[in-house]
């Protein structure tokens, strides 16, 4: 049996960032004027976080928030360049995209963590109780850009996002926090809840990205961001447990499997 001070060593995380002064530092270090190399490295750092064992729950959460607010310029400044770039050579277009959407996956990637270690109550887990809808709602955004990236390529969309969203949306639903007015960002239209986050999602991908130009797919998801009341021009269909994209549906409401959850939008912002 090892002495009782080797579980104490051992206790301690060994993460770089597991200091909370040394994280800032690092963080304040990172490339500010290359948001590629910026997004980069800050992308290593959460890929990291998500996949260290011994960081208590509290402190992952922290962590992520630092460099998902570290992240914030560069996001801004990659959409830009990649928008508005219309003479961009191919190999710059592909790395910005690549960056970027490698960015959305392990910022996810970082949040979910955080959320299963929560369902399995993990040391410092009880610390996050309530932020949890915050949690969970910036994994929903998270991947809600990995939709948005995946149609400015017009590409195929990973049944990975679909899987993702009805699964972090059936969780928001057993803790009953999903229509909770929340802070999911500090600042302008940071205001929403796990559930307008997901509907977001929904709506993002019904909107005919495929006849659309990237400045008016652009467009399209920020007026539907910042819509504070839209008409209830159209109903949502989307069962959690499958995989398959959704689709506008016109369904009779009697008759319907009683398994089969259905979220249902008539594009009604709740807060």
């Amino acid at each position: 049996m090892p002495p009782v001070t080797d579980w104490f060593v051992r206790a301690k995380p060994s993460h770089p960032l597991a200091d909370i002064k040394q994280a800032k530092k690092v963080i304040a270090e990172l490339p500010k004027t290359d948001s590629v190399k910026g997004l980069d490295q800050i992308s290593f750092w959460l890929d990291s976080i998500a996949n260290t064992d011994d960081l208590r729950t509290d402190l992952r959460v922290q962590l992520t928030d630092l460099l998902d607010q570290a992240a914030k310029i560069h996001q801004h400044k990659i959409v830009q360049e990649y928008l508005l770039g219309q003479r961009l050579q191919k190999i710059r277009e592909n790395m910005l995209w690549a960056t970027a959407i490698r960015f959305c996956k392990l910022l996810g990637a970082s949040y979910n963590r955080c959320i299963d270690d929560f369902k399995s109550g993990a040391i410092g887990s009880s610390s996050i109780k309530n932020q949890l809808s915050v949690v969970i709602a910036r994994a929903l955004r998270a991947l809600t850009f990995q939709l948005k990236w995946s149609l400015l390529r017009y590409g195929h969309i990973d049944d990975h996002i679909w899987e993702e969203l009805g699964r972090l949306y059936r969780f928001a639903e057993t803790q009953r926090n999903s229509m909770a007015a929340i802070e999911v960002y500090p600042g302008d239209h940071g205001r929403s809840s796990v559930r307008r986050e997901f509907l977001n999602a929904m709506m993002l991908s019904v909107s005919s990205t495929d006849a659309l130009s990237l400045l008016e797919q652009d467009m399209a998801e920020e007026c539907q961001r910042r819509c504070d009341e839209a008409e209830p021009c159209h109903h949502i269909g989307r069962d959690l447990a499958e995989a398959a994209r959704q689709d506008r549906v016109a369904r009779p409401d009697e008759g319907a499997d009683e398994t089969e959850q259905m979220a249902e939008a008539e594009a009604l912002d709740e807060g």
